[in-house]
């Protein structure tokens, strides 16, 4: 990889869904585009004047199912912009799922209009096909690259190779608030509860939510989560997990624990599930995010 000057490496950008610790982003200077999220009428940029056990506390006392929303093309430009007078050379940004969020045209739209103005500076639009901590894998591979040193090209290979090799897979708790948020009948969530089931769900190749099973009790739940984690890291020789919970501190070290006796994973980290996810499955929500090579 090619030796730069510091001010002049590629800028790694994301959004606040993929839930790269703040330690972390500080450490590889990766820059944090915040989600909005909209409780009551007032609305609260993610992870800045609004942290998702708040958000998740709010929902339990209140019932309150908040809307969220990607940021603008007019806030991407400005945190392009922010980078490239900060001494950035090129720009990698990488976003939620396309086909979850709208943020990667958003996104686009910033690129082209920045590009006008500085034509000298290249910047790449990421679609990680991802969400949560999986695409924060992403951006954390792809930031190390550039701290190293590597160019636009190499460090976009890199992501595209950690693309392949993540992914997230979690459990509701309760099928409550996707009752009040009208994805599912009353009669559904009644009978769901009342024999205790548990939805299993992970992103596809594409980046759609893609459901893979159901189960009775947490224990079951537990236990399918890992199965999936263990079949999709078959062989590797290196695993990172990333613990995920919404509000939901128990159950999260119930599974913390299966997951380091069954997977044993070289890493593990701990972190919140994203508001864009939770406001719409609601607190309780545990799973794993995975990297592996």
């Amino acid at each position: 990889m090619k030796t730069k000057n510091s001010a002049k490496r590629v800028r790694v950008i994301t959004d606040s869904v993929a839930q790269v610790p703040s330690a972390i982003a500080q450490q590889l200077n990766i820059t944090v585009v915040p989600y909005s999220v909209t409780i009551k009428d007032e609305t609260y940029l993610d992870g800045v004047n609004l942290q998702p056990d708040e958000l998740y506390r709010r929902m339990r006392m209140e019932k309150v199912i908040p809307k969220t929303a990607a940021p603008s093309p007019g806030r991407y430009e400005q945190t392009m912009l922010d980078c490239i007078r900060d001494g950035a050379g090129s720009i990698l940004c990488i976003v939620l799922s396309s086909n979850l969020s709208g943020s990667y045209n958003s996104v686009k739209q910033a690129a082209a209009l920045i590009h006008e103005d500085h034509p000298d500076v290249p910047i790449e639009v990421f679609d990680s096909k991802q969400a949560a901590i999986s695409e924060g894998f992403i951006a954390i591979e792809a930031a190390k690259a550039a701290m190293s040193g590597a160019d636009l090209t190499e460090v976009s290979s890199i992501a595209r190779n950690a693309q392949k090799k993540v992914g997230i897979v979690v459990s509701f708790d309760t099928l409550e608030y996707l009752a009040l948020g009208g994805r599912i009948g009353k009669a559904a969530y009644l009978l769901g509860n009342l024999i205790d089931i548990k939805p299993i769900i992970t992103l596809d190749v594409d980046g759609l939510v893609d459901p893979i099973g159901k189960v009775r009790g947490n224990q079951k739940a537990f236990e399918a989560i890992i199965d999936h984690v263990e079949k999709m890291t078959a062989g590797c020789s290196h695993l990172k997990l990333a613990l995920m919970d919404a509000d939901a501190t128990e159950r999260a070290e119930a599974l913390k624990a299966l997951a380091v006796e069954r997977l044993k994973p070289n890493e593990l980290i701990t972190t919140s599930i994203t508001p864009v996810m939770g406001a719409h499955t609601g607190p309780g929500l545990v799973g794993l995010g995975y990297y592996y090579k």
